[in-house]
């Protein structure tokens, strides 16, 4: 029977491992947390009254199928140390909390996920928070809602830390737009008389049709700048001073909320993971094939760049696809 290791227990890997061991596979998923899940599994459902396409019911279940699966076997709190390959069989070394073992496998799946692409420094000013503690305040949503209190305005600041040449994230990390326009929905469902701003570069396309004109028609405002600073130093609001695209005069607002939209980082165990596995890196530092024509090796999810619930999820699928058939051509 054909064994595959996959290298991260996110939303990738997960999906993956499911996916082979539903099909008779034998899977080893190991991970350096705790728990699988990996960022994915602290994420909210933005639906109002309407489903608003977020990806999120893809994870519906996959934690506990991924757990109970008699085919995939869990080992969390561990970390690949080296993989070498001998007669088209791979032999990795892992390193856990028990000590050091080594096994034999015929595919490595890389789904090592993401950092985010700036640590929020002001999210402990009670006024300021990052995109990953506003997605934890959706998790735990209600059907009154999902902030403390009724917030009479919430500012979006988008690519915090993303085109940003001193996180040496010069690229767009594809993903900020569409979750945090998805989550401003959700405010404007529940809190129909909040101020809802975003301080943004460009929006990228999130749906099929005029989007940001729905955006606009719920109220929503947008500033073309990024702030110049962000501060709620101890106060009852958050402060934000930009310079303004229309009358060029540096102003301030104030909000009740201002949520910091980062993006996504590589894997702070990518140049490890591309050394042990004899992979690339992108400018970026997101792994990629140095041999294309190696299939015993394959990329899932972030860890060769960003992709949202969607991709991922696909990606997972036709990666486990592939290795399905080429067990099926051996038989």
């Amino acid at each position: 029977m054909m064994k595959v290791l996959v290298v991260g227990a996110g939303l990738a890997g997960c999906t993956t491992a499911l996916e082979l061991a539903e099909n008779n596979v034998t899977v080893t998923l190991i991970d350096t947390a705790a728990s699988i899940g990996g960022k994915v599994r602290h994420y909210g459902c933005k639906a109002t009254d309407k489903c608003n396409n977020c990806g999120l019911c893809l994870a519906a279940g996959l934690w506990e199928k991924v757990d109970q699966h008699s085919h995939i076997n869990m080992r969390l709190s561990t970390r690949l140390v080296d993989l070498s390959q001998e007669n088209e069989k791979y032999a990795a070394t892992l390193k856990h909390t028990a000590g050091v073992v080594s096994e034999n496998f015929n595919k490595v799946i890389i789904s090592i996920g993401f950092l985010d692409s700036a640590t929020a420094e002001k999210s402990g000013q009670s006024r300021i928070i990052s995109g990953s503690q506003i997605e934890m305040l959706l998790r735990d949503r209600t059907s009154t809602g999902f902030l403390e209190t009724s917030p009479e305005s919430v500012a979006f600041v988008m690519c915090h830390g993303s085109r940003d040449c001193h996180e040496h994230t010069m690229y767009c990390s594809r993903v900020c737009c569409k979750y945090a326009t998805r989550t401003a929905k959700a405010i404007k469902h529940f809190y129909p008389e909040c101020r809802i701003v975003f301080f943004y570069m460009e929006m990228q396309m999130v749906a099929p049709g005029d989007y940001y004109q729905s955006l606009l028609d719920l109220g929503i405002e947008f500033i073309k700048c990024r702030p110049v600073e962000v501060n709620s130093n101890g106060s009852s609001a958050a402060h934000i001073v930009y310079d303004d695209p229309v009358s060029g005069k540096r102003l301030q607002d104030c909000f009740d909320l201002v949520v910091l939209s980062e993006g996504i980082k590589p894997n702070s165990q990518s140049r490890q993971v591309s050394e042990i596995c004899e992979l690339g890196q992108d400018k970026a530092g997101f792994l990629q094939y140095v041999n294309t024509n190696n299939p015993d090796i394959k990329l899932v999810g972030c860890a060769s760049g960003p992709k949202d619930i969607t991709e991922t999820y696909a990606e997972a699928i036709a990666a486990a696809k592939e290795i399905l058939q080429s067990q099926e051509a051996l038989i």
